[in-house]
């Protein structure tokens, strides 16, 4: 799954821009909605777009330098995740395309959804099903992650 095919479906076109959009918004929206994803999730070899390879390369290196996005190896694969300064930073930027508030919140509803989704299918993956455990799971992955 390319941004080309995210993009229309779930990024708004406000940010996305037909792909000439800001590219570190593009690459925060999608993280924020997706986390964790390969680079090749996030970008196409063919796509013909500002958002290429090196172009993501590039922004993705930023985006670490300032914490806004990590990334860690899984065997070949490199994944990337957004960190909660680039929540913050996607948020601060959000001003900026005009998006109303129901557009917002359905926004924050997607990224949600797939949260609960990937916690849903790991406690399954690991029959974790008493909910103290769950609980528990949630508060530790919830400070590892600030820390971050």
């Amino acid at each position: 799954m390319s941004l080309r095919n995210i993009i229309p479906e779930k990024i708004h076109p406000n940010i996305w821009k037909n792909g000439m959009g800001d590219i570190d918004d593009i690459i925060l929206s999608a993280l924020s909605i997706y986390s964790p994803m390969m680079r090749s999730e996030l970008i196409s070899d063919d796509d013909i777009r500002r958002l290429n390879k090196n172009t993501f390369h590039g922004h993705a290196k930023e985006l670490k330098r300032k914490d806004l996005i990590d990334s860690y190896k899984e065997g070949k694969n490199a994944y990337y995740i957004i960190l909660p300064l680039g929540e913050i930073q996607l948020a601060r930027n959000l001003h900026k395309y005009d998006l109303d508030f129901e557009t917002r919140l359905k926004m924050e509803e997607n990224k949600n959804k797939n949260l609960a989704n990937k916690f849903s299918k790991f406690f399954s993956r690991y029959e974790l099903y008493h909910e103290e455990i769950q609980l528990e799971f949630l508060k530790l992955a919830s400070v590892i992650t600030h820390e971050k």
